[in-house]
């Protein structure tokens, strides 16, 4: 009677398209087992690693065969492996992989290759391991070639970023398309950093995690790092850099979400490192905390939840020691009450808004009627840069100098990011402006009436109002109120001082005034 050996099957693929395609784990585990059954051996178990790099020796499904053969000696246990590829793609992981194995108490055996020990057989085995290692080396080289050359024709080959997700279309194949509502969340909140709606990467935060679509941890936060990377990444305005491929500010293919300038604006501000946030953004709570100070020593006013009794009570309080109302609080209630009705009397009156609106409508039309000899100048300026770029890399090449290559390297960088800016104007300026209302509609609503503004109750824009109004902190006094009102120069022109006789000035005429 012929005695029936014991053995396990050994399945590996390093990638999920090798499970849907030939060399999947269901079409190795046949073949073994086929095998086995010519063989006449018994098959106690299969084990399979999937997403394995050939190149690991360490592996979670190799370990268990090594445990489940180490128990069985000192029985020897037959290993079954589709291919030689299946157990490493690299020489020393293989020689590695079967001398472990061996010592475990297994023996290796495949429909593919026969093991042995003389030296012939291990000359044609370890040919074999070092053909195995070149196909990976080679695999990973086309890929790598494949994705640069890739990105070179304008197209993000790597995972997708925040406001994006892959589609394929016919002219295009696999290429990014913006993903909502998270797209345009992102376009507002780069633009407002740009522009100052949002001063430090912290606002920017505070804005994402407002929306429930914007994608979070388990936490529900979204992390500063990912609002670093958003902030900085030139995908969003166009542009490819892959700098470990020394790929930089190249066209892309896909739909910006904002301009270059835009993008530029991002990063000139985070190189001047914005200033530290103000206390008074903090929370919805306080929002006017940072703009309030104490009607004595004129320092801004703290806040926050005061314990009673039964409950938290929200108050304000001045934090100065040495100060005549050091510590003594005043109900929050009662300044937003004040500072509501301060944002009332700032109404604009009619025959101002008028004269306004027509102003700005004659400075709109002015401005697009010299938008065609603006786009002159810009292509003067283009030129004149193509061609210091032509002379800086005709340097470049004649060159040997490393201190010199690196300085002209450097310039060349500078002056693509210039004609990048430059194209985009051109673009830009070819375009059809917006009509005057569409342009300045938000801003004639709130020229109106800026309690409309403030009643959004949005944090962004409460902030800029304030910025907007009012040129220093808002003095107050528990009796008195507001002590002083420092509106802004532009506001006082428009006649945004509710002093209940504001008036047009009546001209002097040819007569002396």
């Amino acid at each position: 009677m012929t005695h029936i050996r014991n053995a396990v099957i050994y399945c590996r693929v390093s990638s999920a398209r090798q499970l849907k395609e030939g060399h999947g784990l269901s079409s190795q585990e046949s073949r073994c087992r086929e095998y086995a059954k010519h063989k006449n051996y018994c098959v106690e178990a299969v084990f399979y690693d999937e997403g394995v790099s050939g190149g690991m020796v360490e592996r979670p499904a190799m370990l268990e065969l090594l445990d489940f053969i180490a128990d069985r000696k000192p029985e020897e246990t037959i290993v079954l492996i589709d291919d030689i590829s299946r157990l490493a793609r690299g020489l020393e992981a293989h020689l590695q992989l079967r001398t472990t194995i061996q010592q475990a108490g297994g023996k290796l055996e495949s429909p593919s290759i026969e093991f042995g020990t003389d030296s012939d057989s291990m000359l044609v085995e370890n040919l074999l391991a070092s053909v195995s290692q070149h196909q990976r080396e080679k695999n990973k080289e086309q890929v790598f070639n494949r994705m640069q050359a890739r990105v070179k024709s304008g197209y993000w080959c790597f995972c997708p970023v925040p406001g994006y997700k892959y589609d394929k279309l016919p002219e295009h194949g696999k290429i990014l398309v913006k993903q909502e509502p998270v797209a345009s969340i992102i376009r507002e909140g780069l633009e407002g950093f740009a522009s100052n709606r949002f001063e430090t990467q912290t606002d920017i935060k505070r804005f994402f995690e407002s929306f429930e679509a914007f994608p979070t941890d388990k936490k529900g936060r979204v992390s500063h790092q990912r609002v670093a990377d958003i902030l900085t990444k030139p995908l969003y305005a166009g542009y490819l850099s892959v700098p470990k491929w020394n790929i930089y500010m190249h066209p892309a293919k896909h739909e910006a979400l904002i301009s270059f300038a835009t993008h530029q604006a991002i990063i000139d501000k985070i190189e001047k490192a914005a200033r530290k946030p103000q206390q008074s953004f903090i929370s919805d709570e306080f929002t006017l905390r940072g703009h309030i100070s104490c009607s004595c020593c004129n320092q801004p006013m703290t806040a926050g939840m005061v314990k009673g009794r039964s409950k938290k009570y929200p108050y304000y309080w001045c934090s100065q020691k040495g100060c005549e109302k050091y510590g003594k609080v005043i109900k929050r209630e009662a300044i937003d009450r004040d500072f509501n009705e301060l944002l009332q009397s700032l109404r604009m009156p009619k025959d101002i808004f008028f004269l306004a609106q027509e102003a700005l409508k004659m400075l709109w039309e002015k401005k697009r009627s010299n938008s065609s000899m603006d786009l002159g100048i810009v292509n003067q300026e283009k030129t004149k840069i193509e061609q210091k770029l032509d002379k800086l890399v005709d340097r470049l090449l004649d060159t040997d100098s490393p201190t010199l290559i690196k300085t002209y390297e450097k310039s060349i960088k500078q002056l693509e990011k210039q004609k990048v800016l430059l194209d985009e104007k051109l673009k830009i300026g070819r375009k059809r402006q917006p009509s005057f209302e569409r342009a300045f509609k938000t801003a004639l609503v709130w020229l109106t009436n800026p309690a409309v503004l403030w009643d959004t109750g949005c944090l962004a824009d409460r902030k800029s109002l304030l910025k907007v109004l009012f040129t220093d902190n808002l003095r107050y006094d528990k009796e008195s109120g507001f002590l002083n009102r420092p509106i802004a120069q532009p506001i006082r022109l428009c006649g945004l001082v509710g002093d209940g006789g504001t008036k047009m000035v009546e001209g002097a005429g040819f007569e002396p005034a």
